[in-house]
């Protein structure tokens, strides 16, 4: 039984989007406490 007829390196693509995003945004979350804090 096959679980998914999705290439596999499709989903290393999608899981390399995934950790790109969460790393824009926690490194913009943390420039934004930056400047709160300092400015």
């Amino acid at each position: 039984m096959q679980l998914s007829k999705h290439p596999k390196e499709l989903w290393i693509l999608g899981l390399t989007e995934l950790c790109e995003r969460y790393a824009f945004w926690g490194v913009n979350n943390l420039l934004v406490l930056y400047l709160v804090e300092y400015y």
